[in-house]
């Protein structure tokens, strides 16, 4: 496949068609169905079977090559939208803050144009834009098919920690790499690394000490939701600090074992480790799980906080956990937000529309229903959102459900980016508002996401490009009624309400 995308920079060509057309032509090579045998010609049908296997395999040869094509056309498109995303700064001649918002916005509608987390967008930008204007080598022969991506990445990786050692000259860094494309020919990616970790090191002995100083710089936490109401938690930090964490875990564990202790090591280590993060004393994990005391968000149906039920709860950033840790959780908190929900769907019912300032009801209820940021694949957790009006206040937008979105302050900039604004306020470019001497236009304004509220009740996004995000569905859980209410429920008027079920619960409860 040979896909001309042009070099970073380049003017695209606006005669024949374009890129995504060219590529969109693109069609791949289908095998026959293979034609079933019969037990009278099980001579022929063996050896319609070995013709098959083989021609599989032959197939599976080319696709794999297709895909190591298709991986250097995407880097290469991925750096010219950099480079474009550079190019129409430039022509704007936007400060350093607003370069900042720019490439953001870039790597949004990356990350929203192929559906990955903008963490990886960016990755995956960095790594395209490496590999194209710096790695020509590697870039030939994933395009040539000799390798996949992962080979490539794993290259780029080899080479760029060699490429930053203080004064390494280029040819060495040129001649490692063309030694590491061959090395990668037609073996596994986990040979290669372990053959080219090697090599590095024969080549430069101090790398470990470089990598090591550079990864201690991307040290991170990270929480990925998991099931049944549970979370992974990495740490990410030095080794040594890491093996000190352990240890100091596993002895305060080891200190809780006794015969009464029914927990196992390992989880007695993890409600040590617990305790601690959430600033409570190692003791606070005899009781069991540490309770958090940090501010959560924390759903809870009525039915379930009373015992009627034991419909699930909905933690912020996790999703279900079960009634019994709902009301675990109740019972420790200090005060309660009330937040009414539908009795059908469970979903939150709408506030009234209030002043410019959001109070702390419509603040808790908007938390509720969006849950996350309400930018396109977005994960963050209201507790670390802003809330924006979609339609200024100045320019007739109420501080309504309807006009109000959860946005993590990245976004946030990103939506006000078209604005304008320099670090100082003024704005910079805005042809809408700006006119030159006549009434003529100022000029192309700067372009950014705009959102737009739906009758879903969260906003869709449009991006720079043209491209409109729906709002992503959320799930709502419907509440859990047991039977003797259910039947309580229709047999006094067949829907559901919140007389009808507050009677109910009431006299149930009492007697």
């Amino acid at each position: 496949m040979s896909v001309p995308v042009g070099s970073s920079g380049g003017a695209a060509t606006t005669a024949g068609p374009t890129m995504a057309e060219q590529l969109a032509a693109l069609r791949l090579p289908t095998l026959p169905p293979a034609a079933p045998g019969t037990r009278g010609e099980a001579r022929d049908a063996l050896g319609a079977v070995r013709a098959d296997y083989g021609a599989c395999v032959d197939a599976l040869a080319e696709v794999a090559a297709l895909e190591a094509r298709v991986a250097a056309c995407k880097a290469a498109l991925i750096d010219r939208l950099a480079a474009a995303g550079t190019a129409e700064a430039a022509a704007l001649g936007f400060d350093t803050r607003q370069q900042g918002i720019g490439d953001a916005s870039t790597t949004a509608e990356l990350a929203t144009v192929l559906c990955i987390p903008e963490r990886s967008a960016a990755n995956l930008r960095a790594q395209c834009v490496a590999l194209v204007r710096e790695h020509p080598h590697t870039l030939q022969a994933l395009g040539a098919g000799r390798f996949s991506w992962q080979h490539a990445l794993a290259i780029l990786d080899q080479a760029l920690s060699i490429q930053n050692v203080p004064d390494m000259p280029r040819d060495v860094v040129d001649a490692f790499e063309r030694d590491l494309v061959e090395a990668a020919c037609g073996v596994t990616v986990t040979r290669f690394t372990a053959a080219a970790n090697r090599r590095r090191e024969r080549l430069h002995p101090e790398s470990i000490q470089t990598r090591a100083t550079a990864a201690r710089a991307g040290r991170c936490l990270d929480l990925q939701p998991g099931r049944d109401g549970m979370s992974y938690l990495g740490l990410y930090l030095p080794a040594e600090t890491a093996q000190a964490v352990w240890n100091h875990a596993t002895a305060a564990a080891r200190a809780l074992q006794g015969p009464a202790e029914p927990r196992t090591l390992t989880q007695l280590r993890l409600d040590v480790a617990a305790a601690l993060l959430l600033g409570q004393e190692t003791a606070d994990a005899k009781a069991g799980h540490p309770a958090p005391r940090a501010q959560i968000l924390l759903t809870v149906p009525i039915l379930s906080l009373l015992g009627v039920s034991d419909g699930p709860a909905e933690l912020e950033g996790c999703g279900p956990v079960p009634a019994s840790i709902a009301r675990r959780l109740a019972a420790q908190a200090p005060s309660f937000q009330r937040l009414l929900t539908d009795p059908h769907t469970g979903e939150p019912v709408a506030l009234s529309p209030g002043t410019y300032r959001v109070s702390e009801a419509m603040r808790a209820w908007l938390r509720a229903r969006d849950r996350t940021c309400t930018f396109p694949g977005c994960s963050t957790v209201t507790a670390d959102t802003q809330l924006d009006h979609l339609l200024a206040w100045e320019h007739g937008g109420k501080t309504s459900e309807d006009n109000l979105a959860s946005e993590c302050p990245k976004h946030h900039l990103v939506k006000h980016h078209k604005d304008g604004k320099t670090r100082t306020g003024p704005t910079k470019t805005n042809p809408t508002k700006t006119k030159q001497p006549g009434g003529a236009p100022a000029g192309p304004g700067i372009r950014g996401w705009t959102p737009q509220m739906t009758e879903t009740g969260r906003p869709g996004w449009t991006s720079p490009a043209g491209r409109y995000h729906p709002p992503e569905p959320l799930d709502s859980t419907p509440p859990d009624y047991p039977d003797w209410l259910q039947d309580n429920i229709n047999g006094r008027t067949g829907t559901a309400d919140y007389s009808i079920l507050e009677h109910a619960v009431t006299v149930r409860l009492a007697g």
